[in-house]
């Protein structure tokens, strides 16, 4: 007999969560900004490094239960305590699984002994912040946008806040590890803690074999997050293990601001993802949704990938000060990344929309293959700023064999007509940033994104109907 759940429903509005999810990442950037004008350039590669490290061991941890644990909550919600404890019984093996890996990881790689206990405490607050994800799916199920927005929000000020303080302040990067660690595992208390009480269930242990569904629902999910995260970080472990913490913290500083627009199309996606489930089965609006996509994403990629490029220098000494000037190489380089990984984030959407994971696994995989064997051709010669082309050949080859795979669902007259009012768009752009960037920077920047929206408005690269979708 099933357990009779007072859980309530809640209808908060959704917006709440994205603004809480904008503002997180807007502190975690500003913060490690800030953090990398007090500490050294080697400091700051050794505590970024640990950072990407920790993260993707992480997902060993997470499992993908964040995910599987709303959808189960929502299928079966006389039962929400009962699915809450099978997802914390899983953590346990599933945290053992992830610190064996970074022993085994650590132990082959020989770092020093500084390095070694720094991995070991970013790796542990990562696995302990993912705890929280737990807490996160309780209050999504139950339509509690707001009490998730708002843990998050606080969540973050607390992370930015002691990363500025810490450092600041003089301290040992293994000292600010320690901090975080502390406030992370404060944090994931404090999620798991309301979760208890909101599912209003007799929280009872269940044995490993009621946790088997769960298990079986997420093994998939979670390896294509680790691929995946692998996919994006493997150019920076081998970059760490060949090169010195001062060219790591350069390549990382161009990384990290890369790779913190993701979640332009997460965001997008988010919205976009609904409609293209919906229209999986419909042959006729699969491929409309699908270009329409497309375009999407190019219109949001290529104005900041050519700005960026243009204004590399700049940019890193504006945000990380004049000892990283030498990373503008690295981010003109990787900042071309963007328009292929913003194109490969939707393809993989849309492989999951259709259940076809396996064949984005697959390129995936290849597209790390491709960096490993472009790294060792390139680094000898080129260093970081061959790890940062071998990154960029690598969205390519998985771009290209998405696009090869799906070329009978694309539209190519839609996407053509569209892509070349996105370049025209795009080279006024260009002209404006180029010619106004010798006056004013921030002038340039923003007359030129006016004048970029504004000839997409006149041209049109969508119909009326089209922006009503997107």
């Amino acid at each position: 007999m099933h357990e009779v759940s007072t859980t309530p429903r809640r209808t908060d509005s959704p917006l709440l969560l994205m603004i809480a999810s904008f503002v997180e990442k807007v502190l975690f950037l500003a913060s490690l900004l800030i953090m990398s004008r007090y500490l050294s350039l080697a400091d700051f590669g050794r505590f970024s490094f640990a950072s990407y490290f920790g993260y993707t061991f992480a997902v060993l941890a997470e499992f993908g239960l964040y995910t599987i644990l709303v959808k189960h909550l929502i299928e079966r919600p006389q039962q929400h305590g009962s699915i809450l404890a099978q997802a914390l019984l899983l953590r346990i093996p599933l945290t053992g699984l992830a610190l064996l890996t970074i022993a085994i990881t650590q132990l082959l790689a020989r770092f020093d002994p500084e390095q070694t206990q720094l991995l070991w405490l970013v790796g542990m607050s990562h696995i302990i912040f993912t705890l929280g994800f737990l807490g996160s799916s309780v209050f999504r199920a139950t339509g509690r946008f707001g009490l998730d927005a708002l843990y998050i929000t606080i969540r973050s000020v607390l992370y930015a806040t002691t990363m500025v303080v810490t450092a600041m302040s003089g301290f040992s990067v293994v000292s600010i590890a320690w901090a975080i660690l502390i406030v992370n595992s404060f944090g994931a208390c404090i999620s798991i803690a309301l979760a208890l009480y909101i599912t209003h269930d007799r929280f009872q242990w269940p044995g490993f074999s009621d946790t088997h569904q769960i298990m079986r629902d997420a093994a998939p999910l979670a390896l294509s997050l680790l691929i995946s995260t692998l996919f994006a970080n493997f150019s920076i472990f081998i970059l760490r293990i060949n090169l010195d913490d001062t060219i790591v913290g350069w390549y990382n500083s161009a990384h990290v601001l890369v790779s913190n627009l993701a979640f332009l199309p997460e965001l997008a996606m988010a919205i976009l993802l609904p409609s293209m489930v919906a229209e999986s089965q419909d042959v006729s609006r699969r491929g409309v949704r699908l270009t329409e996509t497309m375009l999407l994403m190019v219109t949001m990629s290529l104005p900041i990938s050519i700005g960026t490029s243009l204004l590399a220098p700049e940019i890193m000494v504006l945000l990380f000060g004049e000892p990283f000037f030498s990373a503008a190489g690295a981010l003109s380089i990787l900042i071309w990344t963007l328009p292929f990984s913003f194109l490969n984030f939707g393809f993989m959407m849309y492989f999951s929309s259709r259940g076809m994971q396996k064949f984005w696994l697959l390129y995936v995989i290849l597209g790390i293959i491709c960096i490993v064997i472009s790294m060792l051709l390139l680094m000898p010669n080129y260093g970081f700023q061959g790890a940062a082309i071998s990154r960029l050949l690598g969205e390519i080859l998985v771009f290209a064999l998405s696009i090869y795979h799906l070329r009978h669902n694309i539209h190519l007259s839609r996407l053509l007509s569209g892509l070349s009012r996105i370049a025209i768009a795009t080279v006024a752009l260009y002209g404006v940033t180029s010619m106004g960037a010798t006056i004013s920077l921030l002038s340039a920047i923003i007359f030129g994104g006016i004048i970029y929206i504004g000839i997409l408005a006149f041209l049109g690269p969508w119909s009326l109907d089209q922006w009503r979708r997107l």
